[in-house]
């Protein structure tokens, strides 16, 4: 998860921003990893669709809010050996204390937070703006 931190190696994003550049575009991406973002991509014109690597959920999910998880993901990235993290990195939730989880869309327990929705609401934007229809 550490690569949501740090630039692809290749160029490929570099080289799509370059394509769409003074362009009106918008992009709707499956990928976490926000190497997008990294590559210079207006965050205003981007929606991760099913998630995003930097940041954490309740694994209940017991509410529908969204932390930033860089710091520790840092941390565990250091504190690694032999391919695992140690337990007690692993914070709990804020409000139930049950272990956090990425904010992946991995099955029902995904959280859409204000974020996600605002990101929702701004691809719908475009989508009307350019086609006429929305989503619904």
């Amino acid at each position: 998860m550490v690569n949501r931190y740090e630039r692809a190696l290749k160029p490929v994003y570099d080289d799509l921003l370059n394509l769409v550049e003074g362009k009106d575009y918008f992009v709707l991406t499956t990928n976490v990893d926000h190497q997008f973002q990294l590559a210079g991509f207006d965050k205003k014109r981007l929606f991760y669709t099913q998630g995003d690597y930097g940041l954490w959920q309740c694994s209940e999910p017991c509410h529908q809010r969204t932390y930033d998880n860089e710091t520790t993901v840092c941390q565990m990235f250091t504190e690694q050996r032999d391919m695992r993290v140690p337990s007690e990195l692993v914070p709990p939730c804020p409000v139930c204390g049950r272990p956090m989880a990425m904010n992946l869309r991995t099955d029902n327990t995904f959280v859409q937070d204000e974020g996600w929705y605002t990101a929702a609401n701004r691809y719908s934007d475009f989508l009307y703006q350019h086609d006429g229809i929305g989503l619904v």
